[in-house]
């Protein structure tokens, strides 16, 4: 008989999981798990802690028939000889054991080409750093789309070792994890999907959002980025195939910005597409149906506000991601007062352009208020550039905001030229003051 060896204890960090590689092998978060898939006697049953609490069931399961290991759970790596530099601890997972001999091949862990020379012997003579070799697999891709698969199916392998790569080799690593390839994945997301990725909500959940919140494992979630597809980069209308887009923006926050992933938590909206070249694709994985709009819609994400706030607390920050124009301003203009919220476009990009143009006031030898400014485009980017633009001129001459405004025009998409008043802002329900 081949025997199974389970490894088992609290180094799990995700409660009830359960990974299968292959046939022989299984780990189990809790050794309850494990004894309702009724084992044969003679199967190992390693535990990886120094918990008193464990010994009567040691002892049970070695009347049973089972054989037991125990490991401390500061010495456990000494004794499999793998050294603290493989301690999967690290990742999360016990190790894999076969009678004799330790295996090289920890979930989420070192390859076998990084072991150290303890190893040696189980896995290749060379040893290769994983970063070089991937960095050089990714780089045989000719396609943008390709590596973007490729680092997304490493960030599930390996959270670690995918974050590693981002921040080492970020100028050539962020134009595909987000712009410009992360458009064309959001494009064609039906036909590369593999994996969910964050949490989705639709309009079938409407009365269970809280629930669906629960149902996400970590719960020190600090970051949320969400989207309902509406207007995915200049792309349009692309339902909940904008999933890319929070899941590309919290990636940025980790390696750019340093916060955990667990404390970063992508949700996609789905409350239908009226893009009718999305309904009529079979590989589409959203409602297919018309959007929701008005009050069904205005409901929807009120529930989904106040589940966020229950579920994670007034301190979460949402940051609303690619919503469209009218529904950007509003949800900032109905929540700032209540909840933690942002939105990059907006309030994001607007700092960014203003602090440029308070540099480039030294190479002028101008004022911001010597400028009349003309905005190609009146969206949620222009319009927030402007009215922070007005915000900052009368800290600077003490003019009336109204004056300023006068200096301020957009040319929209229909090409009408609109004056950055007051009207125009109202509008859109909107005042960053």
């Amino acid at each position: 008989m081949v025997e199974r060896f389970i490894a088992t204890g609290i180094e799990f960090e995700s409660v009830d999981m359960e990974v299968e590689h292959g046939n022989q092998y299984r780990i189990f978060s809790s050794i309850d798990k494990w004894k309702r898939l009724q084992y044969p006697p003679g199967t190992v049953v390693v535990v990886i802690s120094s918990d008193s609490g464990y010994r009567p069931i040691l002892r049970s399961l070695r009347e049973s028939g089972f054989r037991t290991v125990n490991f401390s759970k500061p010495d456990w790596y000494k004794v499999l000889d793998l050294g603290p530099r493989l301690d999967p601890r690290q990742y999360g997972f016990a190790p894999i054991l076969e009678e004799g001999r330790t295996v090289v091949r920890i979930p989420n862990g070192p390859s076998a080409l990084a072991v150290k020379e303890a190893a040696w012997g189980l896995a290749r003579y060379a040893v290769i750093s994983q970063e070089r070799k991937l960095m050089h697999n990714l780089r045989q891709y000719t396609v943008p789309l390709q590596r973007y698969m490729a680092l997304m199916d490493l960030q599930e392998r390996n959270e670690r070792l995918f974050y590693k790569l981002l921040i080492d080799n970020v100028e050539e690593l962020l134009p595909v994890v987000y712009t410009p390839t992360i458009g064309e994945a959001c494009q064609k997301y039906g036909t590369i999907f593999r994996k969910p990725q964050g949490l989705y909500i639709s309009l079938k959940e409407k009365g269970k959002i809280l629930e669906v919140l629960k149902n996400w494992p970590q719960r020190g979630i600090q970051v949320i980025v969400v989207t309902d597809g509406e207007r995915i980069l200049g792309l349009g209308n692309l339902g909940c195939q904008g999933v890319g887009i929070p899941v590309g923006k919290l990636s940025l926050y980790t390696a750019l910005g340093g916060i955990r992933p667990s404390a970063c938590l992508p949700i996609t909206i789905d409350v239908g597409t009226n893009n009718q070249k999305l309904l009529d694709d079979e590989f589409y994985i959203g409602l297919k149906q018309r959007r929701a709009t008005g009050q069904e819609y205005s409901d929807f994400l009120h529930e989904f506000m106040r589940a966020v706030k229950q579920n994670y607390g007034e301190k979460v920050l949402v940051q609303f991601e690619d919503f469209a124009n009218h529904n950007a301003f509003d949800l900032l203009s109905k929540y700032m007062d209540t909840h933690l919220v942002f939105n990059d476009d907006i309030q994001g990009t607007a700092p960014v352009v203003l602090a440029g143009l308070i540099a480039a006031q030294k190479v002028l030898g101008k004022s911001l208020a010597d400028n009349t400014f003309l905005f190609l485009g009146a969206g949620e980017a222009g319009t927030g550039i402007a009215e922070l633009i007005a915000l900052k001129i009368p800290k600077e001459t003490g003019a009336p905001i109204e004056e300023t405004r006068k200096k301020i025009w957009l040319v929209n998409s229909k090409v009408y030229c609109l004056a950055a008043n007051k009207n125009f802002l109202i509008l859109f329900n909107f005042n960053l003051s």
